[in-house]
């Protein structure tokens, strides 16, 4: 199994593009982000009153509010700096909701707040270069048979560079290609305007995913795979309708317990 993962952690994340980022996102997050990845986020977490919850990869903090509004606590965590200052700016810090600037890999930076009932991956990890650091350090930090749930752009379909749509006009199909997919893969970013910023995504298959989970002594609950509807569609697409196949799962969900030693 490669180690790859194992690999230090970026020290500013997204901070090259965290303004164009910000932009983008805004305080609810991108109309993707409100009519699918959150929903289905917050399907799966099922926060409860009184529940600590821990935001890995926040950003700009659009979860904060969902939490909150359940009656739950709220930590959220990310390694750029420039997106957690956008985060406090945009949501403030309460009793009951604090953002801090720290690595995911880094327990001792968020674990005082703790310990966490559930820890939430909202369309992050796939910009995470060491998942195990990461799994191992969120586990401990869990309570015991604590969940994690991860929401990702589905890996199996969705590769940056190596996937795409296309069409069949003899059979009149619109189909997902696929490049490549066993390869863990670090991805470039890039994007072009006056400037030239850059950072980076990381492709895993499923299986790596599952193998470190298992490893950092989670059980895998559910899975759960999620489409855009055309309804959906509609709604989030800006330049008008694009190439897309309702029966091609745009994201997949993962929901694990806390509950034995990893090997």
């Amino acid at each position: 199994m490669s180690r790859k993962s194992a690999k230090p952690h970026s020290t500013t994340g997204w901070d090259p593009i965290a303004l164009w980022y910000d932009g983008w996102m805004g305080a609810e997050g991108s109309r993707f982000h409100r009519e699918v990845a959150i929903p289905l986020t917050m399907e799966l977490a099922a926060p409860r009153r009184g529940h600590r919850v821990l935001d890995v990869g926040c950003g700009q903090g659009v979860l904060a509010q969902q939490i909150v509004g359940r009656g739950a606590h709220y930590t959220g965590i990310d390694v750029s700096r420039t997106l957690v200052h956008k985060a406090i700016a945009r949501h403030g810090t309460t009793a009951n909701s604090r953002f801090l600037h720290c690595d995911a890999g880094m327990r001792s930076r968020y674990a005082k707040h703790g310990p966490f009932d559930l820890a939430i991956l909202l369309l992050s990890v796939q910009d995470m270069p060491a998942i195990d650091r990461v799994f191992s350090s969120v586990g401990s930090a869990l309570r015991p048979r604590g969940r994690i749930v991860i929401v990702m752009t589905h890996p199996c379909f969705r590769i940056p560079r190596m996937s795409g749509w296309g069409v069949d006009p003899g059979r009149k199909l619109v189909y997902r290609r696929v490049d490549g997919y066993l390869t863990s893969r670090k991805i470039p970013i890039r994007l072009h305007g006056r400037n030239v910023a850059k950072t980076f995504s990381y492709h895993r298959p499923l299986s790596e995913y599952t193998r470190e989970l298992a490893r950092a002594g989670f059980s895998i609950d559910a899975l759960e795979e999620r489409t855009v509807t055309a309804e959906q569609q509609r709604k989030i697409a800006i330049r008008g309708p694009s190439r897309h196949n309702e029966d091609i799962p745009v994201l997949l969900g993962i929901v694990a317990s806390r509950g034995r030693q990893g090997r």
